[in-house]
């Protein structure tokens, strides 16, 4: 958790983090993240993380959300 306390607060400019969703044990955790597209977010994390854990990645269907943020980056 250290790595995450140094790293969320000074995020790429393009990157924003909406929410961290832990689970009871902290072992596993869902996070929404925001940027122009996956790959960005994908080599950033993967940067970042590559030997503290493993990331699965996908773009949201916008259409058929409930409860998202409104997008920051649509539309650039």
């Amino acid at each position: 958790m250290e790595i995450c306390q140094i790293e969320i607060p000074n995020l790429p400019e393009g990157i924003l983090l909406h929410q961290v969703i832990p689970n009871s044990l902290m072992e596993l955790c869902i996070c929404l993240w925001e940027a122009i597209s996956v790959d960005v977010i994908q080599k950033y994390l993967d940067t970042i993380f590559e030997n503290i854990c493993v990331n699965e990645y996908m773009q949201v269907n916008e259409e058929f959300n409930m409860g998202l943020p409104e997008s920051k980056f649509l539309n650039q």
